[in-house]
Formats: structure tokens, C-alpha cells, sequence
């Protein structure tokens, strides 16, 4: 168990330039993720599973972790890139030996910096100042040098204050489909998408989200769609809620180019289903 060894010590390299870790990642045509560990561990879990550790590593990784920004790019091989910048608590002496003993496990050298790589995987991961872990497939290097560079693009502040202080954020601008998904969400121009359980149901999300598509008739469409899948999930599992206020009060809004979700309950069991409906072009993040 690779985690048993990782986190140990301290860390010397590269600082980053900004705190605010979105601004240094984020890149149209990905999903932005931020996930907080801290509030809600195994919904951070579920986000965060398919980057390439055992699950057992990931969540002592994840326990000792207080924020995730990470943002994916799904291929059509069902595969994907990612960066991932995680702040908590991490030790390198340990986390150095610890990948020495593990033979799939193999160090690099950049032109300024060293990291690991797993070669079965491709996952690799870099430590960076005491508190920080970087991990990338399809481009660590590039991921160094963002964190060391001016951000290149950033998220807008409307944006980023609607995913503050939630247990999972999402925002994409002009995301890039995924071969399987409907037509309808080529037509993003942006998205967002939060998630709260503050209303006390255990293990039932209460999710917000906005599209802003490129024409009304484009939003129309994917409203009716929206509505329809969204209140059939709703019959085929109660979620604990009052249905009928539900369907009378309808979960989706349409105005012009935008198409909004409102607090449309979900639960952990569930997410899979949600994203393949609400927003494939991030499902592959759950696979």
C-alpha cells in the first residue's frame, strides 16, 4: 500500500504563484472540479477514483487532505488527462521511500524539477512546499509550470463564489464533447454545478447548476430533456422528498440561453446515473 509510506515529512520545491490553485489550473475546453475532503470525504472519493490509485490509498491520501481543484479532460477512448492540485498535510521523507519500495514507480527529471511516475497507470505526482501534492496524466511538466506561471485563464468571480465553501464544485467553459453524448451539450458555452447536503439528509445531495447555451432554441431543447430525465429518476427512486412538490414546482428553468437546476435531491448511490444525465461530458470522471 503505497499511501502507508507517502505522507511523512516535509517538502521542498517549487511555490506556487497564487494560493487561489483555480486560477492556475483551469483551462477552456476541461471540467473544473473543487472538492472538499474535509466535509464530505466519501463524495470527494467518488470524484477522485478513477485517477489511478487503489481506493484504499486514495482515501488515506484523501484524509489528510483539506482541498482538491482538479480539472479533467475526458478522451473519447473513454480515458483521461487530468491536473490535480491537493492541499493538506504531506511528508517527503516518507513519501520517498516509500515510492522507492514500490518498483512501478519510477523517478523523472524535468528541466527544473523531479517527480514520479507510475508506469502501469501513467499516473505522476510531484510534492511542492509542505502542503502541497500535484498529480497529472498527459502532462506533468505542464503542470509545474503552471504552477509556477501567472494563470493563464481563470474562473470567473460570479462563478467561483457560487462553488465556494460546497463539498463539490464543478464549472467548464465550452467544454469538449465526448463521443455517446447528445448533440445538445456541444452547445455549452458554460456551465456550473454545486452540490449541498446541508438540509440534513444523510447521503441525499441537494444540486444547483446552470447552462448557458449558445442559442434559445438549443436551451429549450435541453430543457424538455433535462425535465423529463430528471423527474423519471425522481419515480424510479425516492430520494425521501415530497414527489408530487416536486413535479409541481419543477426541478428545471428555461429563460433565452439559460437552462437552470434547482436543488434537485440525489444521493450518493446515485451520481453515476445523475452525471451521465445532467452533464456527460463529465461521467467519465466516475467510470
Amino acid at each position: 500500500m503505497l499511501l502507508l509510506f507517502l505522507f511523512g515529512g516535509c517538502v521542498s520545491g517549487p511555490e506556487p504563484y497564487t494560493s487561489d490553485h483555480a486560477s492556475l489550473i483551469f483551462e477552456s475546453g476541461g471540467v473544473y472540479l473543487s472538492l472538499s475532503p474535509e466535509r464530505d470525504i466519501q463524495l470527494a472519493a467518488a470524484l477522485t477514483g478513477n485517477i489511478g490509485f487503489a481506493p484504499e490509498d486514495l482515501m488515506g491520501l484523501l484524509e489528510q487532505t483539506e482541498r482538491v481543484d482538479a480539472i479533467f479532460f475526458p478522451r473519447n477512448d473513454g480515458s483521461l488527462d487530468f491536473h490535480v492540485l491537493m492541499r493538506g498535510s504531506y511528508p517527503r521523507l516518507f513519501a520517498v521511500l516509500g515510492l522507492k519500495k514500490d518498483p512501478l514507480w519510477n523517478k523523472k527529471s524535468g528541466q527544473s524539477y523531479t517527480w514520479w511516475e507510475q508506469e502501469e497507470t501513467g499516473l505522476q505526482i510531484f510534492f511542492a512546499g509542505r502542503d502541497l501534492v500535484g498529480l497529472s496524466r498527459g502532462g506533468i511538466e505542464d503542470l509545474l509550470c503552471r504552477l509556477t506561471s501567472p494563470p493563464r485563464q481563470d474562473i470567473p468571480p460570479t462563478a467561483k463564489k457560487r462553488l465556494e465553501g460546497r463539498p463539490l464544485g464543478l464549472y467548464a467553459s465550452k467544454p469538449t464533447a465526448v463521443e455517446g453524448a447528445s448533440n445538445l451539450f456541444r452547445h455549452i458555452e458554460t456551465f456550473w454545478m454545486s452540490f449541498d447536503n446541508t438540509a440534513g439528509e444523510e447521503e441525499v445531495y441537494f444540486i444547483n447548476a446552470e447552462y448557458l447555451l449558445t442559442e434559445p432554441r438549443i436551451a429549450r431543447s435541453l430543457y424538455f430533456m433535462l425535465r423529463l430525465e430528471l423527474l423519471t429518476g425522481l419515480r424510479q427512486r425516492d430520494a425521501g422528498l415530497d414527489l408530487r412538490e416536486l413535479m409541481r414546482d419543477d426541478p428545471v428553468e428555461v429563460s433565452r440561453k439559460r437552462v437552470v437546476l434547482k436543488d434537485y435531491p440525489v444521493s450518493l448511490d446515485r451520481l453515476t446515473w445523475f452525471f451521465s444525465t445532467v452533464f456527460p461530458l463529465a461521467a467519465p470522471v466516475l467510470d
